[in-house]
């Protein structure tokens, strides 16, 4: 019946990240704290009680809450590099994309591969997420991603023979991990349509000062760009080659 529990599927996908990604991946997930079995009903003000609850690390929707992700895949998995280079190809053969400024296909495209890569830790270790929408990667209206999160709908993988997976019969781990990637290829193809990049950064500037910044020639770029220092704390990820477009915007 536990395949059915939807606390237990999430806490058991939480606790196989805590046990079996490395620093360098957990990170791509919210830090899990453990589980609460007997939360009394006086905690609650209102809304439906649960006496069951994952406790995970709070996370906001601020800079101090994005993820510096390196630019090293050599950690990925051979399924996973494989569909990335042809996941890619797709991504850049795209009609609506390829109308797009190069800025914004490099943006997209450096999204799409930090996404793979928090779903490749997942998979590696036998846990799919089941889930897979743009809003499970980034907070409700915050606009860069932070951690893939919500693993209510998850299986995780053993020698025992499931009743069902992911709402669904028994299917193989490597058939669900491509489906998986699809769907988040399929979400940056919407983004990218939509240009909510754009849309975004003529909130706080002039339209045409964006404009110019996105179709500006980013060979010409590189010799005027400014040295950015970022202090962290620990080196969570690799060789921190940061991409720096998902932390800061244009301009900033």
């Amino acid at each position: 019946m536990s395949e059915f529990d939807r606390f237990y599927r999430e806490a058991r996908a939480y606790s196989h990240i805590d046990l079996f990604c490395s620093a360098r991946e957990r990170v791509y997930f919210p830090q899990f704290h453990g589980v609460i079995t007997d939360i009394p009903i006086y905690r609650f003000s209102s809304g439906y009680w649960n006496k069951r609850a994952v406790v995970l690390e709070a996370i906001r929707p601020e800079l101090r809450s994005r993820r510096i992700l390196s630019e090293d895949v050599n950690h990925l998995s051979e399924d996973c590099l494989k569909d990335l280079e042809k996941l890619s190809l797709e991504f850049y053969t795209t009609s609506e994309v390829i109308s797009l400024s190069s800025f914004e296909q490099a943006w997209y495209h450096s999204l799409l591969n930090d996404r793979l890569r928090r779903l490749d830790a997942l998979h590696r270790i036998g846990v799919t997420h089941a889930d897979i929408h743009d809003f499970h990667f980034r907070l409700p209206n915050d606009f860069y991603d932070t951690v893939l999160y919500d693993f209510s709908a998850s299986y995780t993988f053993s020698e025992k023979r499931p009743f069902r997976v992911n709402s669904g019969r028994p299917r193989s781990l490597r058939r669900i991990s491509a489906g998986e990637r699809s769907r988040v290829l399929l979400g940056i193809q919407n983004r990218a349509i939509s240009r909510d990049l754009r849309s975004y950064l003529i909130k706080s500037a002039p339209e045409a000062s964006v404009d110019n910044a996105l179709w500006q020639s980013l060979d010409k770029e590189v010799e005027l760009l400014e040295l950015i220092m970022l202090k962290v704390s620990c080196r969570p990820d690799g060789q921190l080659l940061l991409m720096i477009s998902h932390i800061l915007d244009i301009g900033h």
